[in-house]
């Protein structure tokens, strides 16, 4: 994707898909279902010699909660802070084993898909994490946690990482960091798609989308993998999902 702006990359992606046939688009490996053109084989290999640093960042999310809101927030406060950000960003799965090996500042992130689709179950995702939510090198902030109380919740990214910034400097990453005010920026830094990544920015739109069944669906794997678990109370399950 090097070179390319983010609609450029979307749409070379998707011509790749359309010609393609529809069992040639998904393979499998390990148990999970992954993109060919988004994750090929080689992309996960590289990852096994991927040598971490001391100093990277690597953001884990699942899909459409809240991934590319905490993203814009995070490269604000490291920019903020004094570090250089390439204008461009890309999940880790998705970059060749060649980009892998970029030398600058990391900001890395992670993502995945639920059940039949593509790269595992949401809940599973959820069980990784919670073996190490008392780990004092991790994080874990929730999409509903920001929409409560967004200055808080950058306050507290900020002390996590020990960066010294001062009230007004919170308070501006905080102005700049509201659904509405990255929805509006998002249309010069991802054109056309930009209603697409950042959508509604609202908590409880599933509702809109679930029928009773699904919904009922949710709630038995929810207190079957996450119920009374330190990351299920966390999520206020109760309170947003039913």
């Amino acid at each position: 994707m090097s070179g390319q702006t983010f609609e450029e990359s979307i749409k070379s992606t998707m011509e790749r898909g359309m010609n393609m046939k529809d069992e040639e688009k998904l393979y499998k490996r390990n148990g999970i279902l992954y993109s060919t053109i988004m994750s090929p084989p080689e992309n996960l290999d590289a990852l096994k010699d991927l040598e971490a640093r001391e100093d990277d960042v690597l953001l884990v999310a699942y899909p459409k909660c809240g991934c590319n809101w905490m993203l814009g927030v995070l490269r604000k406060i490291m920019t903020i802070c004094g570090y250089t950000l390439p204008d461009s960003h890309s999940l880790l799965e998705f970059y060749s084993p060649d980009t892998q090996k970029i030398t600058e500042y990391r900001l890395l992130t992670l993502t995945g898909f639920s059940y039949a689709v593509g790269m595992g179950s949401y809940f599973d995702h959820a069980l990784g994490w919670e073996k190490h939510m008392d780990d004092p090198n991790v994080l874990i902030v929730t999409f509903e946690e920001l929409k409560e109380n967004l200055h808080e919740g950058v306050k507290k990214i900020t002390d996590f990482f020990s960066f010294n910034l001062t009230d007004e400097q919170i308070k501006a990453i905080t102005g700049e960091s509201t659904f509405s005010a990255m929805q509006s920026s998002s249309k010069t830094s991802h054109g056309n798609f930009a209603s697409i990544i950042f959508r509604k920015g609202e908590v409880g739109d599933w509702k809109n989308h679930f029928s009773e069944a699904q919904s009922k669906q949710m709630d038995e794997e929810f207190k079957k993998k996450l119920s009374g678990t330190k990351l299920g109370a966390k999520l206020k399950y109760e309170q947003y999902c039913q």
